[in-house]
């Protein structure tokens, strides 16, 4: 009995460079899908020139039910020299995934999730069984993997990825973690056998220049602080809470998309038990070309995430001249070294408070140059960022093995 093979997709042979198929559950314009959206709009701005990226995501932004404005689904759209086409709901499907891979030409297939059924498992399924895994396969967790993230919706979860490796759609894919504890958060879940590459998230291009931001005054006595990411149980927005009511003059402004509806109901009842109801409010999300003057109107950022394999927030903070105040489970460990913020275990709430009260008794002086010293670190940041040519590296090598 003769066997059928698989098809494979049309071929990437004469394209003039390689072709990244990216999928992601989030893109431009959109602006509230968290740290994996910042990580793949800034992969694609800072290798464009290099690589041919080929973008599939949502037609419509977090939480929102209507397309983005000018943009056509069913097609590809050209924005800003990259190609993206924005599925609506009806089209998240694994029919519509796998033609897609079928008839668009590629060298590489980058996704930029584990867990997320259309843009991680359908695209791995259809890449596996289209190509018969010629077209080599990189995925991008971004935290997802971590002993915290897994917890929640655990149970999901952990089926999703029992059957996932079942099915051998990542048997041979390569990962790429942000740093060495993303590699044994992969490890840990998929076992010593994946191919992990490490490589950390490409940084927003541009760091504002001081004459580029507004700067408010800080008042000795009183603290002017922001939470600024999504509203999610990973970003404990809920002790931040706890922090703010717990000392006097400090006020907190909470700027980010609801990711959760049930924990952001928790967090506002917890405001209004407080001692002081009155010094929260909620901003919402925030539009990329409003977050550097928006954060630089503040004095400090405050956000004690149980987990961040980068944290956007916290580079664009220091950017923005905002010193911060942050949880020690995050990349950015040596601020207090630095003088321009705090990394604090989360078992430690007494020392949250005690900086707390620290940053509001600074005078305008001594803050005015924590601030400069925070824009200060944040350029130096990216202008000696490795993450550019890591990601080059990792792209040539799985390309050179394919060829």
């Amino acid at each position: 009995m003769c066997t059928r093979r698989p098809p494979k997709p049309l071929s990437a042979a004469r394209m003039p460079k390689p072709r990244i198929l990216l999928f992601s559950n989030w893109f431009a314009p959109g602006y509230k899908g968290g740290g994996s959206q910042s990580a793949a709009v800034n992969l694609v701005q800072a290798l464009k020139s290099e690589f041919e990226f080929r973008v599939v995501t949502r037609d419509r932004d977090v939480a929102e039910t209507l397309p983005y404005e000018g943009t056509s689904s069913g097609d590809w759209n050209e924005v800003d020299d990259v190609s993206i086409r924005y599925l609506a709901p009806t089209e998240l499907t694994y029919s519509t995934i796998k033609n897609i891979i079928y008839h668009t030409p590629h060298s590489l297939v980058h996704i930029n999730s584990v867990v997320s059924l259309p843009f991680a498992c359908y695209p791995a399924r259809a890449q596996h069984t289209l190509t018969a895994s010629t077209a080599p396969l990189l995925i991008s967790p971004h935290g997802e993997l971590s002993p915290k993230a897994l917890a929640q919706k655990r149970v999901r979860k952990l089926v999703y990825l029992k059957s996932a490796k079942a099915l051998g759609i990542f048997r041979n894919a390569t990962w790429h973690a942000a740093n060495g504890e993303e590699e044994k958060d992969i490890t840990r879940a998929w076992g010593d056998g994946a191919h992990v590459r490490i490589a950390p998230p490409l940084p927003n291009q541009l760091v504002p220049s001081d004459n580029d931001v507004f700067r408010g005054t800080k008042l000795k006595g009183t603290l002017r602080a922001i939470f600024f990411a999504r509203v999610d149980r990973m970003k404990n927005l809920d002790l931040a809470i706890d922090f703010v009511a717990s000392v006097p003059n400090v006020t907190l402004d909470i700027c980010g998309p609801i990711g959760q509806a049930d924990y952001w109901a928790f967090c506002e009842s917890k405001i209004r038990k407080s001692t002081r109801p009155s010094a929260f409010r909620y901003i919402g999300g925030v539009p990329p070309d409003k977050v550097t003057t928006t954060l630089s109107q503040y004095d400090v950022l405050l956000l004690p995430s149980q987990n961040e394999s980068f944290g956007y927030a916290i580079l664009e903070a220091l950017g923005a001249g905002c010193p911060v105040l942050i949880s020690n489970r995050t990349p950015w460990c040596d601020l207090e070294r630095h003088g321009i913020g705090f990394a604090i275990p989360l078992d430690r709430p007494d020392i949250f408070l005690a900086r707390l009260e620290t940053m509001r008794d600074l005078g305008a002086s001594d803050h005015g140059m924590m601030r400069e010293r925070a824009r200060l670190y944040a350029q130096q940041y990216v202008d000696t960022s490795i993450a550019k040519q890591a990601m080059q590296a990792i792209y040539a090598s799985m390309l050179s093995r394919a060829d």
